[in-house]
């Protein structure tokens, strides 16, 4: 079996991102690109808050009760409800402003993963998976804390949701309309909003519950990349970019747009749109200067979460790399002699590069490989996968139930693997992966301490050559050989 001189892994893609992040725009539109940790727009009731690359945040509309008057920064997301918003710091602290007559504005600790702000109410993720909220107390347990192991979380009015890594989805508070008849399958994405909730599946077919006085929770047939719901409308964006909207029209809020964008976000009766060179374009009522979007790119900042596996935009691997370009096409350069370099036809959602091959996740979950193909690792699989990750010589794929399924070179850490994985990562000969609490679990070759248990909790863990780094909110420790890392 060849080996390389040394496996570039996760840690030098870090810094292949930010040499190369300019070049290759994160405007694929996939199962990535709308998870929570990267969320840009967000439309409230009257205003919207957009978040720009040195992490300051702009809000334009009304300013009826200071919900234009965003604090310093940097962020690293921002929600926005009726008439208040909230950001999500680095730290995992949260600050917010606006309307503050229940104490939905009141600025929290922490530290969070994920912010989601309602009507008149916020909440946040913690570490472990549970949701602390905080804000109106009209409706029986929308606020408080509440115990689960969740992966994501919305808030809509007088209710939460919270998807969890199976797939499955529970929701809590008022059930009016029906909230609590959630329908049974496997999702990827929630969105709760006026008296009703929607998920997107893994096949981009769209379901919606709850109060439907609009025609709201009529989900179309899609499919869909990403969705989101507002005051009696739905809205969803598909492949091209283009958005399909549906539901209360009364302002031209639910007019379909061609784009194309890259991120959508629906308000109290009008929807935004990001598109991929960074400008924001909003339709709907403009009453108090809501469409009004000012000049300028909006994008995503955060010093840790640009590497966050699920938005995989540039993979080095020994003597090649690849950049996945908004279109969801990739492009390689460098050595070519085992194909490394020969792409197949996209769209992908996420890239991921070993010692000679390189994968990519597509929007059906679906991973396509190319490259050296001596012991299988640049075999193709179908998932469905929510994250990939590349080693030296194998792969493997974070299935919809936490659990991993890995191909490729026989080193000990290939097969399926049981638990509830919320990111994985793949090195030389081990793999890991960090669960909902923030704890690790390695397995595989233990040549140099690389598996050994560590004490958390972490937010990110990558792989590398004989070692392991994980990131804790403000540190990060190193396991394996110290010579090599």
């Amino acid at each position: 079996m060849r080996k390389s001189n040394k496996q570039i892994g996760q840690t030098l893609q870090l810094a292949a991102l930010l040499l190369l992040g300019l070049l290759f725009h994160s405007g694929v539109h996939a199962q990535s690109s709308f998870i929570p940790d990267d969320l840009i727009i967000a439309a409230g009731g009257g205003h919207n808050c957009g978040l720009k690359a040195d992490g300051s945040i702009e809000c334009w509309g009304s300013n009826s009760s200071g919900q234009l008057n965003a604090p310093t920064g940097p962020f690293t997301q921002v929600a926005s409800g009726s008439a208040h918003s909230c950001g999500l710091k680095a730290d995992g602290s949260v600050a917010c402003w606006g309307l503050n007559a229940d104490g939905q504005a009141e600025d929290h600790a922490g530290p969070f993963t994920q912010i989601t702000v309602g009507t008149n109410h916020s909440c946040g993720l913690n570490l472990d998976g549970s949701v602390d909220c905080w804000g109106y107390e009209g409706f029986i347990d929308q606020i408080g804390h509440r115990d689960g192991f969740y992966t994501q979380i919305a808030a809509g009015f007088g209710h939460n949701c919270g998807l969890k890594a199976d797939g499955s989805i529970e929701c809590w508070g008022d059930d009016g309309g029906g909230l609590d008849a959630i329908p049974s399958g496997s999702f990827v994405q929630i969105v709760a909003a006026s008296s009703y909730a929607c998920g997107l599946k893994t096949n981009g077919s769209m379901l919606c519950w709850g109060f439907d006085d609009y025609g709201q929770v009529t989900a179309q047939s899609g499919p869909f990349t990403q969705i989101a719901a507002g005051f009696g409308h739905s809205c969803g964006l598909k492949a091209d970019g283009s958005v399909e909207c549906w539901g209360n029209n009364s302002s031209g809020q639910a007019e379909s747009q061609t784009g194309p964008f890259t991120r959508i976000s629906a308000g109290g009766s009008h929807s935004c749109g990001l598109k991929a060179d960074g400008s924001v374009e909003c339709w709907g009522n403009n009453s108090v200067g809501q469409l009004n979007a000012p000049t300028g790119s909006f994008g995503s900042y955060d010093p840790n979460i640009s590497f966050i596996p699920d938005d995989l935009i540039v993979a080095a691997g020994d003597y090649h790399s690849c950049g996945l370009r908004a279109d969801g096409s990739v492009e390689c350069w460098g050595e070519n002699r085992e194909g490394q370099l020969d792409a197949p036809t996209g769209p992908f959602t996420q890239i991921a590069a070993g010692s000679e091959h390189t994968c990519g996740l597509k929007a059906d979950g679906s991973a396509d490989c190319w490259g050296w193909n001596v012991a299988g690792q640049a075999e193709d699989h179908a998932g469905p996968f929510t994250q990939i990750t590349v080693g030296t010589d194998h792969n493997c794929g974070l299935n919809l139930d936490g659990s991993v399924d890995c191909w490729g070179w026989d080193n000990g850490s290939i097969g399926h693997h049981s638990g509830s994985y919320i990111q994985i990562t793949a090195g030389e000969t081990h793999n890991c992966g960090l669960k909902a609490d923030g704890s690790v679990e390695c397995w595989g070759d233990d040549n140099s301490g690389e598996t050994a248990n560590q004490s958390g909790p972490f937010v990110q863990v990558v792989a590398g050559w004989y070692f392991t780094c994980g990131l804790k909110p403000t540190v990060v420790w190193f396991a394996g050989d110290s010579v090599r890392q």
